[in-house]
């Protein structure tokens, strides 16, 4: 993902002067926009795997 918002951010800010570069600005940002809302989430999921595979050697 980070290399399609590169070059999305990229070729936008390079071609903006011939006014199609705001068509990838836009891309870019609502890609932007919705990572604003699923990282969270995404980030807990990650956290509640490793604390399970943290947690499985350990019996109690």
């Amino acid at each position: 993902m980070g290399i399609i918002y590169l070059a999305l951010f990229g070729i936008g800010s390079l071609t903006v002067a011939l006014f199609i570069g705001y068509i990838p600005l836009f891309f870019w940002g609502f890609l932007m926009f919705i990572d604003i809302f699923t990282i969270p989430l995404r980030v807990r999921i990650l956290n509640a795997i490793a604390t399970v595979r943290a947690n499985q050697g350990y019996r109690y």
